[in-house]
């Protein structure tokens, strides 16, 4: 008799124990998919802000960039005007020494004068002002 009623036991409870074990295995299931929804719904915020955070910088790095094409413009001008007034100097230089080879040669020019005006250069045998 008592194992009938263990048996009657089983079969009226087992499946009730069955079916609420299933039901909290659900439950906590379902607790863990929303708490996995949040954490999904906080990446797809945080990497918006990431995004943008790599636009803003990327505008950053374009308008750097734009000004360094403008320095380089501004540089490459600068060197051409360099090497044009190197050259003007040179060519300067070289009217100047004629000039004064002009000067030295000339007839009218006394020699006081040219002493008050032209002093020799040591190292060189052209005169100089």
């Amino acid at each position: 008799m008592f194992r009938l009623n263990i048996t009657a036991w089983l079969q009226v409870w087992l499946p009730i124990i069955i079916s609420g074990l299933i039901f909290i295995v659900v439950v906590l299931q379902a607790y863990i998919y929303k708490k996995q929804l949040e954490a999904m719904k906080e990446q797809i915020t945080l990497s918006t802000k990431q995004v943008e955070a790599m636009q803003a910088q990327t505008n950053a790095m374009k308008s750097g960039l734009e000004e360094t094409r403008k320095i380089v413009i501004q540089n490459d001008r600068a060197v051409a005007a360099s090497e044009a007034q190197a050259k003007t100097s040179e060519l300067s230089v070289r009217v100047s020494e004629r000039n004064a080879e002009t000067t030295q040669d000339a007839p009218g020019i006394s020699e006081p004068c040219r002493s008050l005006f032209w002093a020799k250069s040591p190292k060189r045998t052209r005169y100089t002002l």
